[in-house]
């Protein structure tokens, strides 16, 4: 058990290492025209520049179900705190704009139908391509891996909900600010 557990603390590290440099990237929704501004990986080992204090990085986490009162003005709804000291909750349930489908993520969301894009982030889908399939997958190319992927080393023929639910923890934890 004390193996596997290490072997599995291992992996997910050399993911998180890995996806550290592109995630900036990833997060742009046409990566070949414009990446995010300001950036976000600057090869400062602190993470107080994301989350909610980077313009596009709150929108992506702020929950889906505060995004029109976030759009109707994103600096007041920053500036405030609103999601900083918690007035809104960023908890699990509260599912971040960055689940969902849509540019900038969550566009198009729809209270009566919460399900409707959930997991269709086109985030979700760079960080699933990178972990499962290699970088430079990730943005829809061919794979120029020097090694197997991921997905045929463990015989992956379909995604599931457990590769889902590691992408969206991989995805979150390297735009917001804490770890």
């Amino acid at each position: 058990t004390h193996q596997m557990t290490t072997c599995i603390g291992s992996t997910r590290s050399n993911d998180a290492t890995r996806l550290k440099v592109w995630i900036g990237h990833y997060a742009a929704p046409n990566p070949s025209q414009a990446t995010i501004n300001p950036p976000i990986y600057t090869g400062s080992a602190t993470r107080s520049h994301l989350g909610v204090n980077h313009p596009v990085l709150a929108r992506m986490i702020c929950p889906a179900l505060a995004l029109e009162l976030y759009d109707s003005d994103p600096i007041e709804y920053v500036s405030v705190c609103q999601l900083a000291d918690s007035r809104i909750e960023m908890i699990a349930a509260a599912l971040p704009a960055i689940l969902y489908a849509g540019d900038p993520p969550g566009k198009g969301f729809n209270k009566a139908d919460s399900t409707n894009g959930l997991f269709k982030g086109y985030l979700l889908e760079r960080v699933m391509r990178h972990v499962f399939t290699g970088p430079s997958t990730a943005l829809g190319g061919p794979s120029r891996a020097t090694r197997t992927c991921n997905a045929i080393l463990h015989d992956m023929r379909k995604v599931e909900a457990e590769h889902i639910a590691y992408t969206c923890v991989q995805a979150c934890h390297h735009v917001h600010s804490k770890s």
